[in-house]
């Protein structure tokens, strides 16, 4: 038995040292095979990973896109016809070596299977070589490519809108090398920090307009898409929407003149907090007159670390006190304040909650002045 194991092995040695003067028919294969005998009639790709195959299904010569950021398996089965015994020769990818596979029938399948590891790299010129009993022989060539970049994704959106409805558009390029084809987008929305809503969960299109937004909020859109190897990427943009300002003779609207001089209002309400403010900017503003009734802003910080603020040049005759608010999930929580008389400067250091959005009040106890305050926040 060991002898005829020997002969055997001494005759496959010498048919593949025989390659060199066999008949070779050129590739690439037309979908039905290529060549008359031997035949590589298909090449079907399966994966534990995964992939994207340009030509599925058919026998052509194939770019095939992996995304190995997990590893996996890919499994390609050939087809393959003509006289017997049929030889199946498989080029070294990855880790794999050289393989010779035989087959003593006129009609086989071939199954290789390639382990993925999270470090291998694109395998370009593959080649699958069959060989029949005459030592013809017909090839066909792969190209393995990782694909490992997510798309690009830009959403449009105005920064401002007056009302409602506006429009939000959005495009996403794959980088190169990549897959290049895009399943469906995912958009979602959300009014201010609430939480995220549905607004279009697959589409095809690019653009869409937003009917439900309501005013003096922001409305964050975020858009989600993957490659065809499962690579994601995703874009934001966002939007403030205030009310409408109609400027009509001798009627009174929502634009006060004063406003030119103070870039920040109106925000006499917290729901028209300004912001978010940066961190040791200085912000000059002003308690105009007794309609300016408080000033709001708001930041989030985004570590622990202690938030120092500083409300200064107060002018001479006012008396203005500072406070900071959370909201809790009911209701507005007050985290410090401070309320020293006069004009003295106002002070409030406090360690926040990280990532927790605060808001700040400037409230005039007494008077108004067109001396403009100065506030500073610093934060992490």
């Amino acid at each position: 038995m060991i002898g005829a194991v020997a002969v055997a092995a001494a005759g496959l040695l010498l048919l593949i040292a025989s390659l060199a003067g066999t008949r070779t028919r050129a590739a690439p294969l037309d979908g039905e095979g290529t060549g008359s005998d031997p035949r590589i009639e298909t090449c079907t790709m399966v994966a534990g990973l995964p992939i994207f195959d340009t030509h599925p299904g058919d026998g052509v010569t194939k770019t095939v896109y992996f995304n190995n950021i997990s590893g996996g398996v890919i499994t390609a089965t050939f087809a393959v016809s003509g006289t017997p015994a049929l030889v199946f020769i498989v080029d070294d990818a990855f880790d794999a070596p050289m393989d010779i596979y035989t087959s003593s029938l006129a009609q086989a399948s071939f199954v290789v299977t390639y382990a993925i590891a999270n470090t291998h790299t694109t395998q370009s010129g593959v080649t699958y070589t069959a060989m029949n009993a005459d030592l013809n022989q017909t090839s066909i060539t792969i190209d393995y490519v990782r694909d490992v970049a997510a798309p690009v994704v830009t959403v449009t959106a105005p920064s401002e809108a007056f009302g409602a409805p506006f429009v939000v558009s959005w495009e996403a390029v794959d980088p190169s090398p990549g897959s290049g084809v895009f399943a469906s987008y995912t958009v979602v929305y959300r009014q201010d920090d609430g939480t995220w809503k549905s607004w279009l969960p697959s589409t095809t299109l690019t653009e869409s307009t937003f009917l439900s937004a309501t005013v003096d909020h922001t409305y964050t859109f975020s858009v989600t898409v993957y490659d065809q190897v499962d690579n994601r990427g995703e874009g934001s943009a966002v939007t403030q929407v205030g009310r409408y300002r109609t400027y009509l003779p001798l009627v009174m609207n929502s634009w006060v003149w004063w406003y030119e001089f103070d870039v920040y209002e109106p925000n006499d309400k917290i729901f028209q907090a300004y912001g978010p403010l940066t961190s040791t900017q200085v912000y000059t503003a002003y308690i105009w007159d007794a309609t300016d009734v408080d000033d709001y802003y708001h930041f989030t910080p985004a570590t622990t670390g202690t938030v120092q603020m500083t409300l200064t040049n107060i002018a001479v005759g006012v008396d203005y006190d500072l406070y900071i608010y959370y909201h809790d999930g009911a209701q507005y929580q007050v985290v410090g304040q401070s309320n020293g008389s006069g004009n003295q400067d106002e002070g409030v250091a406090f360690a926040p909650v990280a990532n927790e959005k605060y808001y700040i009040r400037i409230h005039p106890y007494s008077g108004s002045s067109h001396q403009p305050y100065r506030l500073t926040v610093t934060y992490d």
